[in-house]
């Protein structure tokens, strides 16, 4: 059961790590965020003036 449990723990902190990385490299970097599941360059969906939705080219992963 505790094996189990470090692996959810490891899955949330590495998941948290990631969004903290593509936080970090939009905001402060102006680059566009990874893609979760493949890692690819996502491309911007939407006004930057207004909420701005990301999509991925590969997987399809993201906003319409």
């Amino acid at each position: 059961m505790k094996e189990k449990d470090k692996d959810k723990k490891r899955e949330k902190d590495e998941s948290l790590l990631f969004a903290l990385r593509n936080w970090i490299r939009f905001h402060i970097l102006g680059k566009n965020p990874l893609c979760p599941y493949c890692k690819e360059e996502m491309v911007q969906k939407g006004f930057p003036k207004f909420t701005v939705h990301f999509k991925c080219l590969n997987c399809g992963y993201g906003a319409g």
